[in-house]
Parts: C-alpha cells; sequence; structure tokens
C-alpha cells in the first residue's frame, strides 16, 4: 500500500473517532484491525467496533469529557509498515 493511501486512510480513520461515525470507522480499517483499550475484558476487533465507540463514548462522557479531542504527532508511530496510535 502507498504512503499517500495509508496516510488517507489513517486521516479519514481520525476524522471517523472525531466524527463518532462507524461507518468512516469501518471503511479505513482492515479485517485483521484490532484495538487494544485496558478497560476492555478483550481487545476491539473490527466487527466490534461501532459498538465500541458508542461504550467509548458514553464512559468518557460519564468521566466529564466532551470529546472534543486531536490527535498529536507524539500518539502516531508508523513503524515497519504497522500504523499505531495510542
Amino acid at each position: 500500500m502507498s504512503i499517500t493511501k495509508r496516510t488517507r486512510l489513517r486521516d479519514s480513520y481520525i476524522q471517523g473517532w472525531y466524527q463518532m461515525d462507524a461507518g468512516q470507522l469501518l471503511a479505513t480499517t482492515a479485517n485483521d484491525f484490532i484495538f487494544d483499550d485496558p478497560f476492555e475484558a478483550q481487545p476491539i476487533t473490527r466487527e466490534m467496533l461501532p459498538d465500541y465507540m458508542l461504550r467509548w463514548d458514553q464512559r468518557s462522557r460519564a468521566l466529564g469529557a466532551d470529546n472534543r479531542w486531536k490527535m498529536t504527532h507524539e500518539l502516531r508511530q508508523d513503524k515497519n509498515g504497522i500504523l499505531t496510535h495510542w
């Protein structure tokens, strides 16, 4: 996959979170996508992502967050073909 396509997919994935758009997230993730959240009992697979997004939004709002956040370069790693965000 070209860097340009990977960058476009990454940016669309991030926008999916900003907009709370599960369809956009699914359109930008691979079939073997895994999201690891230590508050969850198991890693989140691609199929679990839409339900997880709702739980995450509810959980963070219950803690007082307004869910207006931005990813910064310090939270991104592109190493050996694997994009990691934390």
